[in-house]
């Protein structure tokens, strides 16, 4: 789990970037794995930053969120 910045801890958005470059997952599984005091906004926050940088999409189904090829074009 992913303590506070204050802590010297990974920041969140790079563990995110981590865990989406080995591959898609869902928002649960990412808050489950990510978020040390089961707050999911901070989580959200991220995400919707990195999809507005179009870094991260949804797959087809709106439920698996993987980083975007760096070569994709942006949606």
């Amino acid at each position: 789990m992913i303590a506070s910045r204050a802590s010297g801890a990974e920041p969140l958005e790079a563990a995110v970037r981590r865990e989406l470059e080995a591959g898609p997952a869902t928002f649960a599984a990412l808050a489950r794995r990510l978020t040390a005091d089961g707050d999911p906004r901070p989580l959200l926050e991220v995400l919707e930053n990195l999809a507005r940088a179009g870094r991260v999409e949804l797959d087809e189904s709106g439920e698996a969120i993987r980083a975007r090829r760096r070569d994709a074009p942006a949606a």
